[in-house]
């Protein structure tokens, strides 16, 4: 009977040798795509072209799969070679022991996913037009095999990410920056019921300004995601799609987009407006972050301390310890503001003063209204898939400050900005 490695070693050539031929196979249709259609880069993959895109995260548990049960292989032996030294140092054992557990956790969500997938198959978005038009609406519905109605609907959220992917081999690392992102909520009752399950309207206003899909260079490049999200009992729904959005000259263009998500704005829950003793507005914007990014944040610090806490037991020296200490310290304090930092903001026609704070301390800056030119919302930093946006007073003088920051929604930072330019009387 041939060993285990052995076997092993032949069942990953085989996985490289079909993923490699795939590449190749895909590489030659897209090559001959392109000179079909010269000048029409939505024409170069075929689910764009058909106007029907499947769910691109129904591909990722085969390979998550393959990573656990490799990853737990090759990793599980260390704990037999080394379980004779647990004796001299009772910290070995734990440490190893995170390797295969490392494994497990892959197997968790390769399990869940495909369990995902047995229950909803693949959706499918249809687009309404090809492509998705830059500065138009985007018009078009997800077919998905949901047969349970959620209750609080379909979570959309539409993202243009920039994907820029540095060095090669083991320093190879890829990142991604939001460039713009909506979000809304298609109720239950917007949905049509088929035999198959439902279909699920999509509608967005992309402004003119955004940028195209652009994949010409692979390590930097432009990507749009469209995500779908709902909660229905047992394993929730969620899909992803990657889209076609480019510039077009016969696209209908719509430059409304701010009036839009001002209009009939209400403030969500952690956003409190008040009328100042001057007559102006008062908003205290409190922290918004799910569970999730309690539990993402704190487990990741407790981690990056615990490794921390383990190398300076192994011996590591001490400009190591400290290099990894002084980042760990920036994240933990980049986390607290997130997680505990809430702004406070009062406008009027005399003064714009906006307070930071932390757990009671912090502090407070006060600006001239007469010196504001614009009240705007930008993008800011990311939480995984999620942007979270800053409110930006902007000056006469060329210069700009931070008012507010960690806002979870771009509609709920535009309606913030809009009511503060008013209270300090300019236009957005």
């Amino acid at each position: 009977m041939p060993p285990i490695g052995l076997l092993f070693f032949f069942a990953i050539a085989a996985v490289a040798f079909v993923a490699v031929r795939r590449s190749l196979r895909l590489t030659r249709e897209r090559r001959q795509l392109q000179v079909q259609h010269p000048g029409e880069p939505w024409m170069w993959r075929h689910d764009w072209a058909e106007r029907a895109v499947r769910d691109e995260t129904a591909i990722k548990s085969g390979f998550l799969w393959f990573f656990g049960i490799f990853w737990i292989l090759i990793s599980s032996p260390v704990l037999l070679v080394f379980r004779d030294r647990a004796d001299q140092d009772p910290f070995i054992p734990y440490f190893l022991l995170a390797f295969p557990i490392v494994g497990a956790i892959v197997l968790i969500v390769a399990a869940y996913l495909t369990l995902r997938r047995r229950k909803y198959g693949v959706s499918v978005c249809r687009l309404d037009r090809l492509p998705v038009a830059i500065g138009s609406v985007f018009h078009g519905e997800v077919q998905a095999r949901v047969r349970d109605v959620p209750e609080s609907g379909f979570q959309m959220r539409f993202t243009s990410v920039r994907r820029i992917i540095t060095g090669s081999g083991k320093n190879r690392s890829t990142r991604e920056n939001i460039l713009w992102q909506d979000e809304q909520t298609v109720g239950s009752g917007a949905a049509m019921p088929n035999p198959d399950g439902m279909r699920i309207p999509v509608r967005f206003t992309i402004p003119s300004d955004c940028e195209p899909t652009d994949d010409s260079n692979p390590r930097d490049s432009v990507l749009w995601r469209l995500e779908v999200r709902a909660e229905v009992p047992g394993i929730d729904y969620a899909a992803r799609f990657e889209l076609p959005v480019f510039r077009t000259a016969d696209a209908p263009q719509t430059d409304d987009w701010p009036a839009q998500t001002t209009t009939a704005w209400t403030p969500p829950p952690y956003v409190v407006f008040s009328l100042s003793r001057t007559g102006g507005e008062e908003v205290v914007i409190r922290p918004s972050v799910a569970a999730g990014d309690w539990f993402g944040y704190v487990f990741f610090i407790a981690l990056w301390f615990g490794a921390l806490t383990l190398i300076a037991h192994f011996g590591a020296p001490i400009w190591i310890v400290s290099i990894f200490g002084v980042f760990g310290t920036i994240v933990l304090l980049a986390a607290a503001d997130i997680l505990v930092g809430r702004s406070a903001i009062a406008a009027d026609r005399q003064t714009l003063t906006a307070r930071r704070s932390w757990l009671g301390v912090g502090r407070t800056r006060t600006f001239a209204a007469s010196n504001v030119e614009a009240v705007v919302a930008r993008i800011g930093r990311s939480s995984g898939a999620s942007a979270r946006y800053n409110i930006e007073a902007r000056f006469k003088d060329g210069t700009a400050r931070l008012i507010a920051t960690h806002m979870a929604g771009r509609r709920d930072a535009d309606g913030v900005a809009a009511r503060l330019a008013r209270a300090v009387g300019v236009s957005r």
